[in-house]
Parts: structure tokens; sequence; C-alpha cells
């Protein structure tokens, strides 16, 4: 017999003999992305989307939309590391004697 496509509102994995309704998106369908940590201000962008793994159907009346985007501190940077200024990347401190202050990112 044929391959079929499932119907607007369902799904199925590959090798699958029947097809799986969606359902509405959840909070835990979503994932965050962060944008790079901005120049000398320790922030960054996170936003939300749905995960690849995510079956949940947008369209479907009960389902949450994805978080706005917002400004969010950066991670802390590992130890011996230091946020550099210009780039506000996380380097190596350069010189032999110097560490980062833990009280700054």
């Amino acid at each position: 017999s044929d391959c079929v496509p499932c119907g607007r509102h369902q799904w199925s994995p590959p090798g699958s003999h029947e097809c799986i309704d969606r359902q509405p998106c959840r909070e835990e369908d979503f994932v965050a992305s962060y944008t790079r940590c901005f120049p000398g201000n320790n922030s960054r962008v996170r936003s939300w989307h749905l995960a690849h793994s995510s079956k949940c159907d947008p369209t479907l009346p009960g389902s949450i939309a994805a978080k706005a985007p917002e400004t969010v501190a950066c991670a802390p940077c590992m130890k011996g590391w230091a946020r550099h200024d210009a780039t506000g990347e996380c380097v190596k401190c350069p010189e032999v004697g110097q560490m980062r202050d833990l009280k700054s990112n």
C-alpha cells in the first residue's frame, strides 16, 4: 500500500503505521536561544522557540505562545576567564599573575 500523509493536526514518526493527534503547545515545548553578550553591559537577549522535538500544534485552542524576547544577564565566565569589554566574549586572563575578580563577570 502507499504511504499517505497524516491529517493537519497529526504527526507520525518514520515507519509508523498510524497518525497521532498533536496536542496544544505547553511551556515545556519551548527552548531558549541567546544572542552573544553585548559589549560593555553584561546583557544578552533570550528568545523562545518551539523545540525541534516538539510535536505540539501552536494553532490548537489552548496552545500557549512563545514568550516575548527579553534582555537578561550574561552567564558568568568560567574560572580564570573574564568578559572582554569591547567584544562581550569571555577570554582567558591574558597575563601570568592575573585572575578574574569573582565579583565581576
